[in-house]
């Protein structure tokens, strides 16, 4: 299945326990092992900004599905005035 599920947890040690008791195919967005191959993909363009920064923020614990901990993606463009945008002028980014 394609469900996800964010679990907050209030110490490190309560988190580590329920860890262990999660079957191994589970991936753990906070492992340092997936933070690695998620690195190594978007380095090789095996994933796009996107996806990689989709990544991180749930490394983080951010998600869509609670507003007070929503993913946060960087202000990447310089001009917020002009009428129209050539993305593909790098004066265009910060």
């Amino acid at each position: 299945s394609s469900s996800s599920v964010l679990l907050a947890f209030e110490t490190t040690k309560e988190r580590e326990r329920v860890l262990h008791l999660l079957p191994r195919q589970i991936p753990c967005h906070t492992d340092a092992s997936f933070l690695q191959q998620a690195y190594v993909a978007w380095k090789t363009s095996s994933i796009s900004n996107f996806e990689y920064l989709l990544l991180l923020n749930s490394a983080a614990g951010r998600t869509y599905h609670d507003l007070s901990r929503y993913p946060v993606f960087p202000w990447v463009l310089s001009d917020y005035n002009s009428t129209k945008l050539d993305l593909m002028d790098p004066k265009m980014y910060r």
